[in-house]
Parts: C-alpha cells; structure tokens; sequence
C-alpha cells in the first residue's frame, strides 16, 4: 500500500452503481464533559493503525485540519463530497479510488502533495477516513448540533447517528420503524456493512449492537427521511437559539418506535443556574415553568409526538449570556446533545437590577396589554337624607349620607387596552396611539473611499404623524410596505402622550392624572347635537390612573420581568358624579417593541 499518495484505498465495500465509498471508525468512544456552563463538548476517539473512519459529532472550536489533526500520526484524512458515484466496488485496501475527484483529502503540511489539499475544514456530523501511522487517541472539542440525515434513495449511506456510548441498540431495533430500512412483513433489514477487526467490509446480521460514533454502509431502499426512533424536530435552525429575544420555544420529540419509551432530558452544563425551564400544563393555572429538573423524564407511548415548550429566564442568567447543553435520551440507545443559548441586552440586564430606577431603564420600549377592571365603587350607594323643606312643603336640599367608597364586584370585567412608552431613561408615558416604522441603515466612506456602514437599520415608534414621510413601513399591505399602528379607544387626551409620576419598577406605582376639558370633543358631557352638551354647562371630567407593578409571583412565566410585567390596576374617575367613582383591577403587560426614543 503507497502510504504517501493522495488517494486513499479503501476497504471492502458493498457499493451500487450510484453509491459512494465510505470507511467504519473503530474503537469510538464519546466521553463526557466535566460539567461546565457552555455549549462545547468533548468526544474522544481511539484510533488504531492504518484505516479508521471516523464520525465526528462535534463541529470543533477551531475547524482547520492542521490544528485539529496537530499531534496525531497521521498520513492522510479523506471526506466524501458526493452522495452519488458511477463507483461499482472496491475490493480491498491496496485498490486505487475511482472518481477521486469526489472526495476532498487533507495531507500534513509538511508533505509535498499537500499543495493540493482540497479538505479546508472538519465540520460535525460528518464522517472522515483518517489514515494513521501509529495508533492514537484524538480528542475533539466542539459544539453539537441537530443536523438531519439526507438520504440518497436506491443506494447505500455513509452514515452515523447520534448513540448512546453506554448502551447502543442493536440495528434491528433501530431501523425497524423505517420501511426504507426494515421489511416488518418478511422481517428482512436492508443490507448493512461494517469495518471489521481484519480491515474488510462485512455485512451485520440484525441483532449486531450498533457503535457510537460508527460510521456504517446503510442501504436505503427508496425515499426516506428516517432520523431513527427518537426523532428531535426544532422550530427554527440546529439549536435552540434564544437570541436575546425569544423567551420560549417548542422541541418536537417524536417516538417512532413500535413500543413505548421515556425520554430523558438532562441539563449537562449548567443544571443549577435555574435558567432554564419547562413547560408544564395545569388545569387550573395553565402553563407554568417550573425550573428544569435533572433529569426530566416524559413518558412517550409508542408512535407519539410531544411538543415540549422550553424557555430561558434571562433575569436568572449569571451574566450576560447563558450556554448550555441538552441530553435528550429515549432509553433505547438514541442519545441527542442540543446545545441551548441564549443572551441578555442591556435593557435586560438593567431590568434585572434591585435598583428600580435602574430597572426602569431597563424596560424600555413599548408596553402593550390591558386592564381588566373588575370592581368599581357605587355612588348611589348610602341613604338620601332631605334638609329643609319650603313653603310649600318642598325638599330644599336632598343630600346622600353614608357613601362606601370601597369598590365592589362587578358580574363581568371590563377589559381596557394600555399603551405605554418607556424611554431610555427609564420615564412612562401613557400613550394613546403610536406608529412602528423602519429607519433605513446609512453609509459613508472610510479614510481609503470605501463605503461603510454608519449606522444600522432600526425600528422607529411615532406619535407625530407628521413625520411619517421620513420613514419606511414595517409590513406589507396590498403590495405596499405601511407602518404597524397601535391604539386604544380605553381613554383620551390632548396632546400626543401623557408622562407618569413615579418609577416604572417592580414594587413601585406610578400614576398619571388625564383631564378631558368640557369643550374637550371626546368629553362625555358633549354631544354633537343636543343643544344641552354643547354649552358651558358640562363638566371637566379627570381620571387618576395608578399602576403597581408587582414582582414576579410564583410560578410567574419566563418572560416575566423581560417582556412582560403584571399588577394592580386602580382609576378615580371625578366630574362623572358629585362623588368620585373608584376602579380597581389588574393589568398585564407586554413589550413589543424595545425601542427608548419617539419621533427619532
């Protein structure tokens, strides 16, 4: 065998005339990571002398093979670029490989033929041939990832898949809920092959136990989009992002296997820092989040799907960004690792301040919810009382004794809509209408003439409809982009905003007095035509509305104290009646928008 030629020479494989040509690791054992709060992990790999295909199931820190592959004896490393190959059969290691052209290969550096290396990066879920010298143990650190096997119909797979190292199932168990791999009706499993102990390809019989980190020849018989029995499906990309936006996202996990299993979920990373948590249904609360348990177990009959609903609480971060790692096992041998991350802005980070003038700064951007009021005082409440009488026997003076103020509960709720506006420095404004639209993003030229950013593309909140033409719509309407307006018809005022006294925080209350002058068009004196409304005998009518708002209660949702806020509602209401007229209820809050300015 020409140990210094590019081309590897591979094994005994069985190969259609449209399969490609592949290697089997041996002696893959992934460890596990110490414990540690981030999303890295290790897997190390025992690799003998001469041939070993390896399934790497991390995607390293630093992905060059000159530094991933520093320190092994290695002589060459070969990657599969094409699903497809005219290849008909290799017949042992001293043959050549037809159709080089479809494998990238990776040569030390200090070798000549290392001029035409082609492989510039080792990525996870991916398998490698590696050609050694000497037998090593290579140790890999990188990130794990949900990736989706692609089948190639009608041809055998060069394919791993994510195992459990301490108790791999047997094949038979894991392709058996694929009709592309398993026939249930003449029980026959489509062909597999392996690398054995000799260096030849040797088809396993069913019962054979699978490998963690192996990588086999699987033949598929038709289309097929099998993952294995344990299926995870993610809402959006490889992981589970929360950016610094999402609050809760949903995890698909499919048991596709004829009997029933338990999926166990563990936090293997950070299972005390109480981030992380999971949705879990009440029939008399709804969903709460509790914090993530170690492990989670979750029956799964056969042939279920569970949505399982996983948020962050960015207020119980230890800094400013949060990293760790899922273990999703289903007791049969399938192990995932899902990495999970999530990061704090800086308005998150001043929310989470005790400080509440800190913390108000922190909740800047736009509020929208509503208040359900649902106990209002009765002003005819008490005993009319008469004093004086005229000649005539005629009451001069009817007057109301023992008024209760205390409001009383109403037989069903009125539900009025807030918007609230918090600038950067933390002051409320209760707004009656506000209109979301796009700055666009500038550029200058640098000190060399080429054009650079100046500033980014961001959202604007407008209140001044005047300067609507200065900017760009947010969604589209009958093809047409159009600003994103938000209102309310719960209360009105002159002018464009009303500013709350006191400090928008937990445990604090802030209040704004709405006057609505007599001669105030939405007044409720004034009618358009009755002759009566329209006279200086109306009344100037005030509301006095207070928000307290609370911390968060218990089993509060992830978001609380982030993109939501909740308290107690109260309004006195003058002018209406000789006597005040009090409401009280709660509120609800949600930030939609974490712009701190308007009409900028």
């Amino acid at each position: 065998m020409n140990t210094s030629s590019v081309k590897p020479h591979l094994p005994n494989a069985p190969v259609s005339r449209r399969a490609g040509v592949g290697a089997l690791l041996l002696g893959l054992l992934l460890l596990a990571l110490p414990l540690a709060a981030t999303p890295l992990q290790t897997q190390t790999i025992t690799l003998q002398s001469g041939w070993n295909a390896v399934f790497v199931e991390v995607t390293p820190t630093n992905t060059r093979p000159d530094v991933i592959f520093r320190g092994l004896p290695l002589d060459g490393a070969w990657a599969f670029q094409a699903r497809v190959t005219s290849v008909d059969f290799i017949q042992d290691l001293g043959e050549p490989v037809w159709n080089a052209e479809r494998w990238n290969f990776y040569v030390p550096t200090n070798r000549l033929e290392a001029r035409a290396n082609r492989l510039s990066a080792i990525l996870g879920c991916q398998p490698y041939l590696l050609k050694l010298t000497n037998s090593a143990t290579w140790t890999i650190t990188g990130r794990p990832a949900l990736k989706r096997l692609q089948w190639v119909p009608d041809a055998y797979n060069l394919v791993g898949f994510p195992l459990d190292p301490a108790a791999p199932p047997t094949f038979q168990t894991f392709f058996r809920p694929s009709s592309a791999h398993y026939n249930t009706t003449t029980s026959v499993m489509q062909p597999v092959y392996r690398l054995n102990a000799s260096g030849q390809w040797s088809q396993v019989t069913p019962s054979t136990p699978m490998r963690a980190g192996e990588a086999t020849w699987v033949f598929c018989k038709g289309a097929s989009d099998y993952q294995g029995p344990l299926t995870l499906e993610l809402e959006t990309g490889d992981s589970l992002e929360f950016a610094d936006l999402l609050d809760v996202q949903t995890l698909q996990l499919r048991n596709l296997a004829t009997t029933a299993a338990t999926f166990t979920l563990r936090d293997v990373c950070a299972p005390s820092s109480n981030a992380l948590s999971y949705g879990f249904f009440n029939p008399t609360n709804g969903f709460t989040y509790p914090n993530f348990p170690t492990p989670l177990a979750l029956p799964a009959p056969a042939g279920t799907n569970l949505p399982l609903r996983l948020a962050v609480r960015r207020l119980a971060f230890p800094g400013t960004s949060y990293e760790t790692v899922l273990s999703v096992n289903n007791g049969a041998g399938v192990r995932y690792l899902l990495p999970v991350t999530a990061q704090k802005t800086l308005q998150s980070t001043l929310a989470s301040s005790t400080t509440p003038t800190e913390q108000a700064r922190g909740y800047a951007g736009l509020w929208i919810g509503s208040a359900s009021v649902g106990s209002v005082s009765v002003a005819h409440s008490g005993t009319l009382v008469t004093n004086g009488f005229d000649s005539l026997g005629r009451p001069l003076v009817i007057e109301r004794v023992g008024y209760d103020p205390t409001p009383r509960p109403v037989s069903a709720p009125a539900e009025l809509r807030l918007l609230i506006h918090v600038d950067n420095n933390g002051t409320a404004r209760l707004l009656k209408e506000v209109l979301q639209m796009w700055q666009d993003a500038t550029f200058t030229n640098n000190a060399d003439g080429q054009l650079v950013g100046a500033t980014s593309g961001r959202h604007v909140l407008l209140t001044d409809d005047s300067l609507i033409p200065m900017f760009q719509g947010v969604a589209l309407r009958d093809d047409v982009l159009v600003g994103r307006r938000f209102s309310t018809v719960a209360y009105d005022f002159p002018g464009r905003s009303l500013a709350f006294a006191g400090v928008f925080a937990q445990n604090q209350t802030v209040s704004v007095t709405n006057v609505l002058a007599k001669s105030w068009p939405t007044n409720p004196f004034r009618h358009k035509y009755h002759p009566d409304h329209q006279s200086d005998n109306a009344f100037d009518v005030t509301r006095v509305i207070s928000l307290r708002l609370q911390p968060p209660p218990v089993n509060a949702p992830p978001e609380y104290g982030h993109h939501r806020l909740d308290g107690s509602y109260s309004e006195v209401v003058s002018g209406l009646h000789k006597t005040n007229i009090t409401a009280t209820g709660t509120f609800s809050l949600r930030r939609v928008a974490q712009t701190g300015a308007l009409n900028q």
